[in-house]
């Protein structure tokens, strides 16, 4: 649930804001602005349908690293938005989080691997209630963030959603380390349990 929260808070928050500062700084109205969401939109399905295609059929590649990667372009690309002087910058922004929308699938993902079967439909119904309250937390703090640094720094609330994808990137590497753990652990188990019957073997030969 604290992952739930910190990748849903961020951008429940930002789009509480991010049209007033789309207008403020690039001088942007209701067209340009729903143009971009709808451009950068279809860019994050094509990066999630090439992300699970690639990064976890083609290579493998673990929940976890996939959590890691949509962080690492949502970081980059915050870090762009904060300090985007034209539209064209906040465009390529929005290119750079590409992979953003895999995080949910891998959070989802690790939460089905994690929770007991008998535990899913439970755990699913928290989930859906951490999302729809996360909204009614932190659009409230988002505005409050971007009225206080409207004048100072306007994309503040970028930087504020920065150090939570931080958090989240930690907590992703954190999981990743212990999953690699337990296989490790497990194919040594493995291999101690295929190495037995031949220890009892040549017990039963040498008696």
């Amino acid at each position: 649930m604290l992952l739930s929260t910190l990748i849903m808070g961020p951008l429940n928050g930002e789009s509480s804001v991010l049209y007033l500062f789309a207008r403020r700084r690039f001088g942007w109205n209701e067209i340009d602005f729903s143009v971009y969401n709808s451009v950068i939109s279809v860019v994050q399905i094509l990066g999630g349908t090439f992300a699970l295609a690639f990064f976890s059929k083609y290579l493998n590649l673990d929940d976890s690293v996939l959590g890691i990667i949509a962080m690492l372009s949502r970081l980059c690309a915050v870090i762009v938005f904060a300090f985007a002087k034209t539209g064209l910058v906040f465009y390529i922004g929005g290119f750079i989080e590409v992979f953003q929308t895999t995080c949910h699938i891998s959070m989802r993902a690790l939460m089905s691997k994690t929770v007991p079967p008998h535990e899913l439909g439970q755990s699913n119904s928290v989930f859906g209630l951490f999302e729809a309250v996360t909204p009614l937390i932190f659009g409230p703090v988002y505005s409050n963030i971007y009225s206080y640094t409207i004048k100072s720094f306007p994309g503040m609330f970028f930087i504020f959603s920065g150090l939570m994808h931080l958090i989240t990137l930690c907590l992703f590497v954190l999981m990743y380390k212990v999953q690699k753990s337990e296989k490790s652990k497990l194919k040594e188990k493995q291999r101690n349990m295929e190495h037995e019957p031949l220890n009892t073997g040549d017990g039963d030969v040498k008696k």
